[in-house]
């Protein structure tokens, strides 16, 4: 017999209870009781209250009558009816408690205003949440019974649903010290959240708390200098900062004495900067010192745009062992010594490869030697017997201050026949001369160049024969200063030479080389026809004028602006500058280098060139400067003698340079002479053509005076 309890199942078994959502909108209840009991509940209900239902609606619903309301709509008094169950709808949708009469719904419209709202339609507006592109549906009721054309701020469903799971969070203060908090709404975590595209607010944000905010709008920004030496410009120490720094320290200390910054400039060229490898200043050091970005921050902010001239590390530490060499002045008599600075001596030891110990040094004047060969000038005394001129130059006033030359009191002619010896004419000179013939080449690679192909104006017929008959033969190479000036300040040259050296009876001539519109370069190409030729005895050069202005074209150099072509154009003129001075110094004479005069480029401009004429002219003369220093440079490193005539017509002033000037390029008449005489200057009191000088006195005392009958 089965058992009952084991093969039938009890009547809650078969029909198990259920929980069933209420199907009024907006009722979150749940109905208890089988699918069976739900069905038998809708079968005799009314057919207008959805099934199931809860009883708590069941019994609102029981409460309601249909009802007429007035239009939403602002301005329409029409009416439409409400029926219980929208009432039910709406009022389950509100989540309020049952009241005998259920709350107006938010629009309702009548037959006429729906149909216009239909007509209308809906709009989808942009979220009111900064960042989000997503938008909320303005429905056509809610703008047809609007007074605006715009809808109210609103947040799309996303951020309402992000919105319900935040709260309001309380955040530290970002000042150190500051134990204070503010608070960070739900609003503001939401922003941060479709920011970051996230579910979570992003980090937390760094803000003043409302104790600190206060404080703050006691404290204004302030302009502190930059911190890098030579700087002018500052940088902002803002109130903030001084608020925290009040905030750890205390209000009895400045920040500004403590707090050093660099100014924006400076941070943004320090960024940038790298570790730059300069090479050693020393001529023929060939290692290099590290640049660091901390030197080349100073340097940029005092203005100075290229790397300053060090020593190498090496360099420095032989410096530093060298010990000053007190050298005897180079003047005959002078027992005075001028010192050997170590630097000049590592410099040469450099050049030379040779050990400093091994070096000789360079015959120079002591200081106040030096000092009075500078400060004297010559003076005309007065022969005692004839009455004529004797020119007592400074050199022969060191010499009688020294004690080895007597002042003079008569003129060579007097003095000549007092001893009872035979004056000694200037047509006398050619019975020592040497008579040399001069072969001059007709091809050569001058001819590639249509500037050089043909000698220079200078080197005539008559010019030559005189060069045959002279001791002393001079070149002069250069460039349209020494070409162009009027009148030849060649022949002013030779006149004072021939004049200075009457006693020693040395006939001198003066050969004009000089080319227009030529430069370095040029010059070098034809050493062998305008230099080699005439066997001088001195070449003297000048040839930056040339260099600056020939090898730049004036119509060109206008309209180029590129400063790295011109840079590249400078390097390759300052390499055919050293490149003739190496092959001069390897010709068998002796080197004379003079440093032209100022140049003035602003007076040749006309009003109508403008800001572009003006330009020109700068650039020029900068270029100008830097190129005669370049060739300074390059004689000081070959034991060049130099004349800076540019120091000399600036002697007073910039200003007074300009009474010696024809225009802005040409000395006038007066800055001719001047140019000479200081050039026989230089060539008498330096002894460039002493051994020359030797030699003739020599041979005239063996052949009896230089007397021919």
């Amino acid at each position: 017999m089965l058992k009952v309890n084991n093969s039938l199942a009890n009547l809650g078994e078969m029909f198990p209870e259920k929980r069933i959502s209420c199907a009024v909108p907006g009722c979150e209840n749940l109905c208890l009781g089988s699918e069976e009991s739900a069905k038998a509940d809708d079968s005799g209900a009314n057919e207008e209250l959805p099934r199931p239902v809860c009883d708590e609606c069941a019994e609102v619903y029981a409460r309601l009558q249909d009802r007429r309301v007035v239009c939403s709509r602002p301005g329409c008094e029409e009416t439409w009816e409400w029926s219980r169950l929208e009432q039910l709808k709406d009022h389950r949708r509100g989540r309020r408690a049952p009241e005998e009469e259920p709350p107006l719904p938010v629009i309702g419209l009548c037959a006429k205003c729906r149909e216009e709202a239909k007509a209308l339609g809906h709009q989808d507006v942009e979220c009111e949440i900064e960042g989000c592109t997503r938008t909320w549906r303005w429905q056509a009721q809610e703008r047809l019974c609007s007074e605006s054309d715009t809808p109210e701020p609103r947040m799309c469903a996303n951020c309402r649903r992000k919105a319900r799971r935040l709260r309001e969070r309380r955040v530290p203060c970002k000042l150190d010290g500051c134990r204070r908090e503010w608070r960070w709404t739900v609003r503001e975590q939401l922003e941060s959240m479709v920011a970051s595209d996230s579910e979570k607010p992003g980090p937390r944000p760094k803000r003043l708390c409302e104790d600190c905010r206060r404080r703050l709008a006691g404290f204004q920004d302030r302009q502190i200098p930059c911190r890098i030496k030579g700087c002018q410009r500052t940088w902002t120490l803002t109130a903030e900062a001084q608020l925290q720094y009040e905030i750890m320290h205390g209000s009895e200390v400045d920040p500004a004495d403590e707090i050093t910054n660099m100014c924006d400039s400076c941070q943004q060229f320090l960024r940038q900067a790298h570790p730059r490898a300069i090479k050693c200043r020393l001529p023929g050091c060939e290692r290099s010192w590290v640049y660091a970005p901390r030197w080349q921050v100073v340097d940029f902010a005092q203005g100075r745009t290229h790397p300053p001239k060090r020593l190498c590390d090496k360099c420095r530490r032989q410096l530093s062992q060298i010990e000053p060499r007190h050298c005897q002045c180079a003047i005959p008599g002078c027992e005075q010594t001028w010192i050997w600075s170590p630097e000049e001596q590592l410099r040469l030891s450099c050049r030379t490869r040779k050990p400093v110990e091994n070096l000789q040094p360079p015959e120079r004047k002591c200081v106040d030697c030096e000092r009075f060969l500078h400060e004297q000038k010559s003076i005309q005394l007065f022969c005692n017997d004839c009455g004529g001129q004797i020119n007592w130059s400074p050199y022969e006033q060191l010499q009688n201050k020294l004690g080895n030359f007597a002042k003079p009191v008569r003129c060579s002619t007097c003095a000549t026949g007092a001893a009872g010896q035979k004056q000694t004419r200037p047509e006398d000179f050619i019975q020592h001369s040497s008579r040399e013939s001069f072969f001059i080449p007709g091809r050569g690679p001058w001819q590639q160049h249509s500037a050089i192909q043909h000698r220079p104006p200078g080197v005539t017929k008559d010019a030559l024969s005189q060069l045959e008959k002279a001791d002393a033969r001079i070149v002069a190479l250069g460039d349209d200063l020494t070409a162009a000036v009027h009148p030849d300040w060649t022949e002013t040259l030779e006149h004072n030479l021939n004049q200075q050296l009457h006693d020693m009876a040395v006939k001198t001539a003066v050969i004009n080389a000089g080319i227009r519109n030529t430069g370095s370069r040029q010059a070098h190409l034809r050493l062998g026809r305008d230099v080699s030729p005439f066997k001088p005895h001195l070449v003297i050069v000048s040839l930056v004028f040339g260099d600056a202005v020939s090898e730049f074209s004036s119509a060109s150099d206008r309209m180029t602006e590129n400063d790295e072509i011109e840079a590249e154009q400078e390097r390759a003129v300052m390499q055919s500058q050293e490149e003739l001075l190496r092959s001069l110094k390897e010709l068998p004479c002796k080197l004379l280098y003079w440093l032209p005069n100022p140049i003035f480029p602003h007076q040749k401009i006309s009003p109508t060139d403008g800001e572009q004429g003006r330009l020109w002219a700068s650039r020029l003369e900068s270029r100008y400067r830097r190129l005669r220093a370049h060739a300074s440079r390059l004689c000081q490193n070959e034991n060049v003698p130099v004349l800076d005539a540019g120091a000399l017509f600036e002697v007073n002033g910039r200003r007074s340079a300009w009474k010696w000037m024809k225009d802005g390029f040409f000395p006038n008449h007066a800055g001719s002479r001047n140019l000479a005489a200081w050039m026989a200057e230089k060539i008498i009191h330096e002894s460039i053509l002493e051994d020359l000088c030797t030699e003739t006195a020599a041979d005239l005392s063996n052949s009896g005076g230089g007397s021919a009958n």
